[in-house]
């Protein structure tokens, strides 16, 4: 009878309450292939290139749509974009085109600018809804928004068909630029001419307060002149039919919706001063009809 002679070591005990640990084998790094890697990354960019190249080629201007112009005609609107038939739609600037457009066509105020694939270019614009002139320190005039950007020089004939902000002149007025009031100079001492209790930059703000309120308010191209000169006698002729009195520059908002509400409650045929200055009659607007 054979006997199986076929020793193997006894693996030993582990310890009670020590668990049992498998052997950990370490193998060797393999190399990096540079070769694979370099075709992995030529393909991607190759990839990219395509896209790009494609877009190039199928996502180019063939139309400049233009929406809500008046005064300016659409193909002035398409000229001062400076887009052109085959520009790369994904490359348009929007910022740039509308600054473009606002340079060279101020009555233009506001510019939304979309892109409508595969060759449409869409500018909506918002022209200034009323104007006012403005006179020149040196005797010219000019029109203004109600924002306050200088609009373009006109004669003083021309001038009575605009609105007109009295009481403060310009300073070299330059187009498409913010309008700045012109201040008293200096005398050889370095003083005033004459004493400065409220500048001149405080009544031109106060007039386009004034005019931003009305056209809020639905009064565009009604009103004749707005009075700055006294800035605690603010007074505003609508046509020839109200003298408006608003005293000091202070709760304008408020001033002008009372007045445009006590207009529209008035009779077609009735005229008057509207005092809105809300000394005498605290909140209400007094109407009082010409002597």
């Amino acid at each position: 009878m054979e006997r199986n002679t076929d020793r193997r070591p006894k693996r030993p005990k582990q310890p009670a309450g020590k668990p049992h640990h498998e052997e950990t084998v370490y193998t060797e790094a393999k190399p990096i292939n540079i070769s694979h890697f370099l075709i992995r990354i030529a393909t991607v960019v190759a990839v990219v290139l395509a896209v790009v190249f494609g877009m190039s080629i199928f996502f180019k201007a063939e139309k400049i749509e233009v929406a809500g112009v008046d005064k300016y005609t659409v193909l002035q609107v398409q000229e001062a974009s400076g887009i052109v038939t085959g520009t790369n739609l994904l490359t348009v600037n929007k910022g740039q085109v509308a600054g473009r457009i606002l340079t060279k066509l101020p009555y233009i105020k506001e510019i939304r600018i979309g892109i409508r694939l595969p060759d449409t270019v869409v500018i909506h614009v918002t022209e200034s809804a009323v104007a006012y002139s403005v006179k020149e320190v040196n005797g010219g005039w000019w029109v203004l928004n109600c924002e306050g950007k200088v609009i373009e020089k006109i004669d003083a004939s021309t001038s009575a068909s605009y609105p007109r902000i009295l009481g403060i002149q310009l300073e070299s007025p330059k187009v498409g630029k913010p309008a700045v009031a012109y201040e008293n100079p200096p005398d050889a001492t370095g003083e005033a001419t004459a004493p400065v209790t409220v500048y001149n930059r405080e009544r031109l703000a106060a007039a386009l307060q004034i005019a931003q309120e009305m056209e809020k308010n639905g009064i565009l191209g009604e009103i004749a002149t707005i009075d700055v000169t006294d800035m605690g006698k603010i007074e505003v002729w609508y046509g020839n039919r109200y003298q408006i009195l608003l005293g000091e520059s202070t709760e304008i908002p408020k001033k002008v919706f009372s007045v445009v509400q006590a207009i529209r409650q008035l009779d077609a045929y009735q005229s008057g001063i509207l005092d809105a200055s809300f000394t005498t009659w605290p909140d209400e607007v007094y109407h009082k009809a010409f002597d």
